[in-house]
């Protein structure tokens, strides 16, 4: 049985309520209330209240923040349910189809405003349900922090939830448009004859049904249909910017994640280089330190196994997420990973360097934030979210976007893995063709989707400026203009508002899906890259992350983070609260920091706080210092052979941007061998104050 964290959760809500009667005194007496009804509510449902009912009531709430009025639609049914000791979603009693029974989110009696949290509800919105035409912005900020503040806690959650999952990743899977191409097959020919309007006939000779693969009918619009030309049209223009793809030129390195077939942890020595590889990445160059070693391995007798032609699949993998569900990556094959990281490096230089580096930032999702905001106060751009992008990005639609630069969509077929394993529910396949360019875990998946995404929705706003200017062709200026009205990272997507029709029709025909309820193209609320905007005003709610454990000791350091979260945004009593907490877990010395200071302890805007420290002069370097505790990383590093030292050693020890021979880095900053573990640890040091 799994622990429950009702009162822990309770503790914190409590704190939370007190930070809205220091804002709103006169409405303590109705928040009393609200604390009952939780307290009441937390004895039947357990935890999931908070993690689930909860969040679900604040997805409606945001909706009709979208609508500007209040509406309860047909899914708050599947709030009303309870759960059972496995984990299995049940009715709860007297529930129907038709009335909505959860103590939660009851109506008071005559009108739309429900009895929890009524009284910030009724600063939102009036009594016939119509948003108020200025409403309160601190009033919104404390219902979404109320209904998410334990959203993204990562819990575990019941098998079935990851079971669900597995079906829901494989059932995309099934259903996911062929590709063109062979990409099952060692090669890759020519795309230049795909186009994205294959399944459909061309504006010029347009039928009454447009017949489609499959046996599918896309009835597209006008619209549609002339913004797959300019998408098809913008895509080769920008793709073919980016010029060849040399390996050569690009340099390799190994992520931080897991691998599929990686013996004892050792990434440099590779188990498998398939044919497929070998033809974009050969391995003489790739793979070896110098072309000696290389030939020193090529005329030895004794290889132990290594570089076998056989490629491995990659490997279906669930990790922690949310209560609700778990998140599905895929742990790519060592060789495989290897030459994605240059791929993704040769992608994300290229985008820098043309008019797309406007519309894509990958080292920073501020961009996509700040445009949030900015789009909650004018309402001229919309923020779109998409469902299980990764998963349903399929290749058909890769070649067609990336068709006009072959030695990319070579290098991309090459370090793609064709087959996935999955030993996680033996009631679905073991081994899955994949019909999708890539699943989450692969290096190259976010910076094509992000492409892909940006391409499309920059191709809708050269088809709105042709239809609006009349003309057939556009300029630099016009591509330039188009790329600035544009901000996409990753699923996330910033489009003029009145473009939103357009964009969702035309993703459902590349076989993408819109999540409707994080999408915003109405009204004055936004969300993006973990922005929630309104009206120009950021009502993003702090997140409780983890619960933290005195046998984790790597958990105080996101209790502090956490804790600094809630301060930051005046919930004084909350980060208390979760202060309090922590040091009931660990029992550490830990200083009052300046919010702004970047060390590791308590965040204060009134400076900081040593005196409950104990203090020392350094004579050795003249400086006042405090004994503190600290968290640092122990890492355990597995023995490997020199081959693979040396060829970590010049892919480490160097600047990640540069070519991988060039200025290489102090070694002795650097450490040999593969991490076998990490183990984060608590100790007392001689720190000096900010």
């Amino acid at each position: 049985m799994t622990k429950s964290y009702v009162p822990f959760f309770l503790g914190l809500y409590d704190a939370i309520f007190a930070d809205c009667v220091c804002q709103y005194p006169s409405l303590s007496v109705e928040l009393e209330r609200d604390q009952q009804r939780l307290s009441l509510a937390s004895e039947k449902r357990g935890d999931r209240v908070f993690t689930i009912d909860l969040p679900a009531i604040g997805k409606e709430f945001e909706s009709n923040l979208r609508s500007r009025f209040i509406h309860h639609s047909n899914s708050t049914v599947r709030w009303c349910r309870e759960w059972d000791s496995e984990g299995n979603s049940k009715p709860a009693d007297n529930a129907s189809l038709n009335e909505d029974v959860l103590p939660l989110h009851g109506k008071r009696k005559g009108i739309p405003i429900p009895r929890l949290f009524g009284g910030l509800w009724m600063r939102v919105f009036g009594s016939d349900g119509l948003l108020l035409n200025d409403p309160d912005v601190n009033a919104i900020f404390f219902l979404r922090q109320f209904y998410n503040a334990v959203k993204k806690v990562e819990l575990q959650c019941p098998d079935t939830a990851v079971f669900a999952a597995v079906e829901e990743f494989v059932k995309i899977e099934e259903t996911m448009r062929l590709p063109t191409n062979d990409w099952v097959g060692d090669y890759i020919e020519s795309m230049k004859h795909v186009h994205l309007l294959d399944e459909c006939a061309s504006v010029e000779a347009r039928l009454p049904l447009f017949n489609c693969g499959g046996g599918l009918n896309h009835n597209l619009s006008d619209e549609a249909i002339t913004a797959l030309n300019k998408i098809q049209h913008f895509a080769d223009i920008i793709i073919s910017s980016f010029g060849d793809f040399n390996p050569e030129h690009w340099s390799f390195k190994h992520g931080p994640g897991a691998v599929a077939d990686a013996k004892k942890g050792d990434k440099y020595a590779f188990p498998t280089w398939p044919r497929k590889l070998e033809q974009t990445f050969a391995s003489d160059f790739c793979a070896f330190a110098h072309y000696s070693d290389w030939a020193e391995f090529a005329n030895s007798d004794n290889q132990e196994g290594r570089f076998s032609l056989n490629e491995s699949p990659s490997k279906l993998i669930s990790v922690p997420k949310t209560q609700k569900g778990p998140r599905l990556i895929a742990a790519e094959p060592t060789s495989h990973q290897w030459c994605q990281q240059s791929v993704k490096s040769f992608l994300e230089t290229s985008v820098a360097s043309t008019v797309l580096g406007s519309a894509i930032n990958f080292a920073d999702q501020g961009t996509s934030r700040n445009a949030a905001l900015v789009a909650s106060q004018t309402g001229k751009h919309a923020t779109i979210d998409l469902s299980s992008a990764s998963d349903r990005l399929s290749l058909w639609c890769v070649e067609r976007i990336f068709r006009s630069n072959f030695s990319l969509l070579k290098a991309l077929h090459s370090a793609r893995t064709r087959w996935l394993v999955n030993n996680i529910d033996k009631k679905q396949p073991r081994f899955i063709k994949l019909r999708k360019f890539a699943s989450q875990g692969a290096a190259v998946t976010f910076p094509v989707q992000t492409i892909v995404y940006a391409i499309v929705s920059i191709g809708i706003v050269l088809a709105d400026k042709t239809r609006v200017c009349d003309f057939t062709r556009y300029s630099p200026g016009d591509i330039r203009d188009a790329c600035q009205e544009v901000q996409v990272f990753g699923d996330d997507i910033i489009i003029p508002s009145h473009l939103t029709g357009v964009l969702i029709e035309v993703l459902q025909y590349l076989g993408l899906r819109v999540n409707t309820s994080k999408s915003f193209s109405e009204g004055n609320f936004r969300e993006s890259c973990g922005m929630d905007a309104y009206a120009g005003h950021d009502v993003t709610p702090a997140y409780l992350r983890h619960i933290g454990s005195p046998t984790q000791p790597e958990s105080i350091c996101s209790l502090v983070a956490c804790s600094n979260n809630f301060f930051k945004k005046g919930l004084f009593h909350a980060s208390e609260f979760i202060q309090k907490h922590a040091m009931g877990l660990f029992n550490l010395k830990i200083p009052v920091v300046g919010v702004d200071s970047g060390l590791f302890g308590w965040a204060s805007f009134c400076g900081s706080d040593y005196s409950v420290l104990k203090s020392r002069w350094n004579h050795v370097l003249q400086r006042e210092e405090y004994q503190t505790h600290l968290p640092f990383g122990k890492v355990a590093r597995g023995i490997q052979p020199w081959q693979s030292t040396l060829l970590q050693y010049f892919t480490e020890n160097r600047p990640y941007e540069s070519h991988w021979t060039d200025h290489l880095r102090d070694p002795r900053n650097w450490a040999a061998g593969w991490i076998a573990g990490v183990t984060v640890k608590i100790r007392l040091r001689w720190a000096v104050s900010g």
